[in-house]
């Protein structure tokens, strides 16, 4: 193989790749994920009334715990997230009223005082 093939062949190969990487960088990052570059925190504008701070040559959200609102910390993505990871407990839909004696007494379950209020509301 000569020096002609092998340069054209390597050209084929990286120049792709190449071109893809520079339309990708050029369009930049979509929904503004993007990272702003800054030297101080000054130069870092707050999302959402917050504020952000710089680290590493780019502004984050935190870069310590103390950078976070009260009840959240930094994670390794530099963001601030809830330290309470349970699920948000559904609201019991509210029970009827009971219709009968029965009813209400079955629901007292040996409470001699909610009996006595079921037998005076089922009179």
């Amino acid at each position: 193989m000569n020096r002609k093939a092998l340069i054209r062949g390597v050209l084929a190969l990286v120049l792709p790749g190449a071109l893809a990487l520079l339309v990708v960088t050029a369009a930049g990052c979509p929904n503004g994920i993007r990272l702003s570059p800054c030297q101080n925190d000054n130069d870092c504008p707050g999302r959402d009334g917050g504020h952000a701070v710089c680290y590493d040559l780019r502004c984050v959200d935190c870069h310590y715990d103390s950078d976070c609102p009260e009840g959240t910390v930094c994670s390794g993505k530099y963001t601030c997230d809830s330290i309470d990871t349970r699920a948000p407990e559904k609201e019991k839909p509210a029970a009827e009223a009971p219709k009968t004696l029965e009813e209400c007494a079955k629901r007292c379950k040996g409470d001699q005082a909610c009996a006595a209020d079921c037998r005076d509301r089922f009179k």
